[in-house]
C-alpha cells in the first residue's frame, strides 16, 4: 500500500512541477509588465518556484523508490497487464515534463530579474 502512494505522489509531484511551470509561463507577459510591481513579480515567482522545486525533489525522492522496487512491483504488474508499452511511455513523457519544467522555469527566472533589473 505504501509503495502504491508512493507511486501516485511520485506522479502527483511531475504534475505540480508541470503546473508551477506552465503557470509562469502563461504569466510571462503579465509579469513583464513594468507597471507591475517588482515585489508583486518576485513574490509570485518566489511561490511557484518553492511548488515547482519542492516538487522536483519529491520526483526525485520518490523516484528512488519508485526505481528500487520498479521490477518488482511495477514491471511484473505491467507485463501481466500487457502494458509495458504504455508504461515506458509513461516514464517518457514524465521525464520530458520534468525537462521541460527546468527549461521553463530557468529561461523565465533569467527574464523577470532581467525585468526587475530594467524598472529599477
Amino acid at each position: 500500500m505504501l509503495l502504491v502512494l508512493n507511486n501516485y505522489s511520485h506522479d502527483f509531484a511531475a504534475a505540480f512541477f508541470l503546473s508551477s511551470a506552465l503557470i509562469l509561463f502563461l504569466l510571462k507577459k503579465e509579469l513583464a509588465n513594468p507597471d507591475i510591481p517588482k515585489e508583486l513579480k518576485t513574490k509570485i515567482f518566489n511561490i511557484l518556484s518553492k511548488i515547482g522545486l519542492i516538487s522536483f525533489f519529491w520526483i526525485i525522492l520518490a523516484g528512488i523508490i519508485r526505481t528500487y522496487f520498479f521490477r518488482s512491483f511495477e514491471l511484473n504488474e505491467s507485463i501481466k497487464k500487457g502494458e509495458v508499452n504504455i508504461l515506458i511511455f509513461k516514464h517518457i513523457i514524465f521525464f520530458l515534463i520534468t525537462i521541460l519544467g527546468i527549461f521553463l522555469w530557468k529561461r523565465l527566472r533569467k527574464e523577470i530579474y532581467k525585468s526587475n533589473l530594467k524598472a529599477n
